[in-house]
């Protein structure tokens, strides 16, 4: 059963989109909680999922929000010189499009297309990651997929996939968790436990094939 939409308010989105900001900030050095990565982008992702309608202001609030997050998460810019600090905040005014771009990109595939959330959200992410690292010369710096170095079975597949690739894959799980969730107090459905199970299958996919290969070094 399709779930019904339900329009978020202003001040929820709000909520949401600098909840997620913090979050993915939090993941990445100085904090460097890389064990959060998996849950970080949750608040972001609710404002992508097919039961969630946006106000009109919301696609301002995530550029803000994003804005935000890439002040905090490249604050060193501004530490070699003051006049340093007029890159830090344009760059971080640049990067924060990639924000309502992932979102507005997850949205278009999972309510125009009615692509399933997971795949939805791991193509839009990756998508963006990738443009972001390609634009302008690119930057590639303080992605999902960086904090999972520790993870030495899972960043195997970063010889195939590369770092973006272990994004999509961080961006996935995120994904069939907010998708394994229902709005209006049912049990999950056939929806739920699909987005919930691609999930998994992505994850345990990613490991089989990091154990392989370090089995075979």
């Amino acid at each position: 059963m399709k779930p019904a939409v339900v329009p978020l308010s202003e001040g929820r989105v709000r909520l949401l989109a600098y909840a997620g900001a913090l979050a993915m900030f939090a993941i990445q050095p100085p904090l460097d909680l890389w064990w959060a990565a998996w849950l970080a982008p949750v608040p972001w992702l609710m404002l992508v999922r097919p039961a969630a309608g946006l106000p009109r202001r919301a696609w301002r609030i995530l550029w803000s929000a994003g804005f935000v997050h890439w002040l905090l998460a490249i604050h060193w810019l501004r530490l070699p010189h003051p006049a340093t600090s007029i890159g830090w905040v344009l760059l971080s005014a640049y990067l924060a499009c990639y924000l309502p771009a992932f979102c507005w990109l997850a949205r278009r595939l999972t309510h125009a297309w009615h692509w399933p959330l997971v795949p939805a959200v791991a193509v839009a992410w990756m998508a963006c990651e990738q443009l972001r690292g390609w634009v302008l010369g690119g930057f590639t710096l303080a992605a999902p997929g960086h904090t999972q170095w520790r993870w030495t079975q899972l960043i195997q597949a970063a010889d195939t996939l590369g770092a973006v690739g272990i994004s999509g894959i961080v961006m996935a799980v995120a994904a069939g968790i907010v998708g394994s969730w229902t709005t209006d107090g049912r049990r999950p459905g056939r929806r739920e436990l699909t987005d919930f199970a691609a999930a998994g299958g992505v994850l345990a996919a990613a490991l089989v094939y990091g154990g392989w290969r370090l089995a075979g070094e």
